[in-house]
């Protein structure tokens, strides 16, 4: 009988198999507390951990990433001048997000990044930016304000995994819920300041300066697409949620005080109208009547007695919108317009670059500063890139409002593939009409809403005519619990 050799790699029972993963964590567990144990700031070396292991798992998780990444713009949506530790952060997150996934798609997976028309003027549009400091160092801008602005437009680049992240109709509602949490938080945020702020006011103007314009952006964006899912939908449930998310939303916009963010709002809802049908119409006018009513009723609400003085405070607001030329600060602002207008003469191709500033009298202050941007954003991308990145900018932004309006003819497919793709185009609306008094297409909330709803068109559009899941879905919620 031939004896058994013993097998040096035989485990043997019951002791444990020794293996290098084994040993690596064993030491990072000793060192981890020896280091907390012996320095002053140990506690930073397990918070460096976590999050490493954090940006592990979310990136090889792509609606993970996409939603960490929404959350994180709660901490960067306010002006400010300096960087913050967290801005800086988020942009390590970020930009390690978007460096990951292009070098996966391209190097290792070797698939096709620029797959569709606006892909292409979407990517010419950031290689001008990008290139755009040639011209700034050119005309003495500072290489800082090029680097901040390049950032900052930077965001468009979400576009591309957030477009190739949407599998599924679950997965764009997800990302839809994740946004709307960071929304709702801002939204949260304005009105508790707005009522602290309001129970100081002794007059009406008061409590117009008492006003939060931020998030205003968000706000026209989830209204009109709240409204648009809303004269569609037939679950009761989902429409009361969508009801009370009008309610809420629709006083954090008009908490803002920003009577272009409305006017952009109402015309959104009026392209929302002209894109449904006879009965989506009528609907709209009955939730609009009730909305005005219910809002009424929340304002009290919220604030008690105020609550008369605030809608006072909201309708002499609306009326002034109607007197624009006798407003001191819309006088500033077109004396502004004229004066970046005649720098775009002067250089109109190519434009004077990402972190360019122009000299400009304030009559309100009374004193020549120089500035970086100017309130409005058509004359912006003028100013700064010229008709050359004006024009890939639009190209890129119309082809995605036409992939729109298509998705919302589209009647064979389903009623949420309809309805977002009216909310979408709604919203792009509402952005070339907030453009004319605002910097739109260098503000960073107004960016993400961009990208997002880009990057969602894209995918309902590309999944439509390939036969994948969009044609799959039920068209009424009655067909889609028979689906499920």
């Amino acid at each position: 009988m031939r004896r058994q050799g013993f097998d040096k790699n035989q485990m043997v029972p019951g002791q444990p198999s020794i293996t290098p993963p084994l040993i690596i964590a064993s030491a990072s567990i000793i060192l981890t507390i020896v280091w907390i144990c012996t320095l002053k700031y140990g506690f930073i070396l397990p918070v460096v951990l976590l999050a490493i292991g954090f940006v592990s798992w979310s990136f090889s998780r792509p609606l993970a990433a996409i939603s960490t990444i929404i959350l994180l713009y709660l901490h960067i949506l306010e002006r400010s001048e300096d960087i913050t530790p967290v801005e800086l952060g988020f942009g390590a997150y970020f930009f390690g997000y978007i460096a990951f996934w292009f070098a996966k798609k391209i190097a290792i997976q070797r698939e096709k990044v620029l797959v569709s028309s606006a892909d292409m003027f979407l990517i010419a549009f950031l290689m001008v930016c990008y290139w755009s400091v040639v011209l700034a160092v050119a005309n003495n801008a500072s290489p800082l304000n090029w680097f901040r602005e390049c950032l900052t437009v930077s965001a468009l680049l979400l576009y591309f995994p957030v477009r190739d992240a949407m599998k599924s109709e679950r997965d764009i509602t997800l990302v839809m819920k994740v946004y709307l949490l960071m929304a709702g938080i801002v939204a949260v945020y304005n009105i508790i300041h707005y009522r602290a702020g309001s129970l100081l006011a002794t007059y009406v103007w008061q409590l117009i300066g008492s006003r939060q314009p931020f998030g205003s952006f968000s706000f026209v964006a989830i209204t009109i697409i709240a409204l648009s899912l809303y004269i569609d939908v037939r679950n009761a449930k989902r429409r009361l949620l969508l009801y009370v998310g009008l309610v809420f939303f629709g006083l954090g916009l008009a908490l803002t005080f920003s009577r272009g963010f409305w006017i952009a709002a109402i015309i959104g809802f009026l392209v929302v109208g002209v894109l449904g049908d006879s009965r989506a119409r009528t609907r709209m006018i009955l939730t609009g009547t009730s909305l005005l009513v219910v809002s009424m009723v929340a304002v009290f609400v919220i604030a008690g007695d105020l609550g008369k003085f605030i809608i006072q405070a909201l309708l002499n607001r609306l009326t002034s919108s109607g007197t624009p030329l006798e407003d001191a600060s819309v006088a500033e602002r077109l004396a502004e317009l004229g004066t970046v207008i005649s720098l775009v003469k002067e250089n109109p191709l190519v434009g004077y670059g990402f972190g360019a500033t122009f000299s400009h009298y304030n009559i309100i202050d009374r004193f020549t500063a120089e500035s970086l941007f100017v309130h409005n954003g058509f004359l912006l991308l003028l100013f700064k890139v010229g008709v050359a990145g004006f024009l890939l900018f639009f190209a890129y932004y119309g082809i995605i409002m036409s992939y729109a309006v298509k998705l919302s003819k589209q009647g064979k497919n389903s009623l949420f593939g309809i309805a977002v793709g009216r909310g979408i185009f709604a919203v792009f609306v509402a952005m070339l009409v907030i453009a004319l008094s605002s910097a739109v297409f260098i503000d960073k909330s107004a960016l993400l809403i961009i990208s997002l709803g880009s990057a969602i068109i894209v995918a309902l559009v590309q999944h439509t005519s390939t036969g994948d899941y969009l044609s799959q879905f039920p068209t009424s919620d009655a067909g889609k619990a028979k689906h499920t």
